[in-house]
């Protein structure tokens, strides 16, 4: 956690900031650019489906598990997988009860090899309700 101190500190500059037009305008500034980014990162994923694109895999050092994806650009991408996280969720495509952390649904993975951004879909397109009872 943070000292008081550490809280006051971060005011007091705040406070500096907005009371400098031109700090403020480059703050402004900055903050736009970084929610364009974030903007664009999330709209621009491409998405990985759970069960059809990602691979589970084992260290065999220390046991743990994570998923495994080779990128376009042949970077293996790995999406640590924590036990405690999971909930059973069944799979509409097979019939076993598929133990899916909550938290990988929409998880944004960022390749280390290349500018590419994924986004880790459960459940495939087509299984998804149209929102009129029918199956897309």
């Amino acid at each position: 956690g943070s000292t008081p101190e550490d809280k006051f500190q971060a005011i007091q500059l705040a406070w500096e900031v907005l009371r400098d037009d031109i700090r403020r305008r480059a703050y402004d500034r900055d903050l736009l650019q970084q929610q364009l980014y974030e903007k664009s990162r999330t709209t621009g994923a491409l998405e990985l489906d759970y069960q059809n694109d990602l691979e589970e895999a084992i260290d065999e050092d220390t046991g743990e598990r994570f998923l495994v994806y080779d990128c376009r650009c042949g970077e293996e991408i790995h999406i640590d997988v924590q036990e405690e996280e999971e909930t059973n969720t069944t799979d509409a495509t097979d019939n076993s009860n598929a133990r899916i952390p909550e938290k990988l649904n929409g998880l944004l993975v960022d390749c280390s090899g290349c500018c590419f951004v994924y986004r880790v879909v459960v459940g495939s397109k087509e299984q998804k309700d149209d929102g009129e009872g029918d199956m897309i």
